[in-house]
């Protein structure tokens, strides 16, 4: 309107006055700023909804934080403000709190001036101080999951107690690996590694899905070859040395080195393939597959012992798997 720019017109030959009456101070210097704010800037919260209640409509939003980002104060009252002014309705901010140590995020953006004073608040919820039972009780397998997040004496019990709760709702074997997979994930916000294999035990129940694409089987399986390729190296080196030592010549360490080094590695990898057949074993038929550990054991040709492997994942039954052992062993 004509009125609005008249005003303007006049307030803006009489602006550096103006500020000194309203700030009650001298000022030094004005610079003045574009009378247009752009902002470009796009926000994404983590969960956003229009709730309707007795208590009337209002908007939630929802952040799950895993990391102690300063800037979350800010961005919630920023977040807070646009939607109060496209929404129109109240707002209700929370930050559930996933991470591994204690949260550190002020739940509160402060920001004050001369005659100006901004105080937001919305609210942090560290999600162990809630019980998670009140996840377990639902029927839905995302918010199950969840309760891996919250208080626990036992991370294995509670894995155990989701398990059993995901069986019940007989969920699709693909399906179920999956949830898996995101339980692990889960777990590791929490710092928790998750013994997939002991709780699986524990439960005395045949689970019809291949945990060994679990990402904590495969680092375990191969730890367990690391560790049995070192200590063998290791064992190989000082009877290497000691055989050189005896001998009391020079050529006699070299040679004994080289030997041990070779023999090192050699019994490293046949450790580290027993191992793995010997866990295959248990989980594709159970505890009464450990009854052919000992003559596993005795085989030291690793070749042998590679051809085992592959008989153990080929193998349907454990009556094809001990043919497999008869027939070359």
């Amino acid at each position: 309107m004509r009125y609005d720019i008249n005003i303007k017109d006049i307030f803006e030959r009489a602006g550096s006055h103006l500020i000194q009456i309203l700030l009650k101070k001298k000022v030094k210097k004005i610079q003045r700023l574009p009378q247009e704010i752009q902002v470009v800037k796009q926000i994404r919260p983590d969960f956003l909804a229009i709730i309707e209640s007795d208590e009337g409509k209002f908007i939630i939003q929802i952040e799950f934080q895993a990391q102690n980002d300063m800037t979350i104060p800010e961005r919630m009252f920023l977040t807070f403000s646009l939607l109060s002014m496209k929404y129109r309705l109240p707002v209700e901010q929370f930050v559930l709190w996933i991470g591994k140590g204690k949260c550190k995020i002020p739940n509160y953006f402060e920001v004050s001036s001369f005659y100006t004073r901004v105080h937001h608040t919305y609210k942090i919820i560290d999600m162990r101080q809630i019980s998670p039972e009140i996840f377990l009780k639902t029927n839905k397998p995302q918010i199950i999951l969840l309760s891996i997040l919250c208080k626990t004496d036992d991370k294995n019990i509670l894995a155990k107690k989701i398990i059993t709760k995901l069986l019940k709702l007989r969920i699709p074997k693909k399906d179920l690996l999956n949830y898996l997979l995101n339980l692990e994930v889960l777990g590791q916000l929490r710092n928790l590694k998750i013994d997939f294999k002991e709780v699986i035990r524990g439960m005395g129940t045949d689970l019809k899905v291949d945990i060994r694409k679990l990402w904590s089987y495969q680092e375990g399986k191969k730890e367990g070859r690391r560790e049995g390729r070192r200590e063998g190296f290791e064992e190989g080196i000082e009877k290497g040395m000691q055989e050189g030592i005896k001998k009391g010549r020079q050529e006699g360490i070299e040679k004994g080195m080289q030997e041990g080094i070779k023999k090192g590695r050699q019994e490293g990898l046949r450790r580290g393939l027993y191992e793995a057949i010997v866990l295959d074993l248990e989980l594709k038929f159970g505890k009464k597959a450990l009854s052919l550990v000992g003559r596993i054991k005795d085989i030291e040709d690793v070749s042998e012992l590679r051809r085992l492997k592959k008989e153990v994942l080929r193998a349907k039954t454990l009556e094809e798997f001990i043919k497999a052992i008869n027939g070359k062993s």
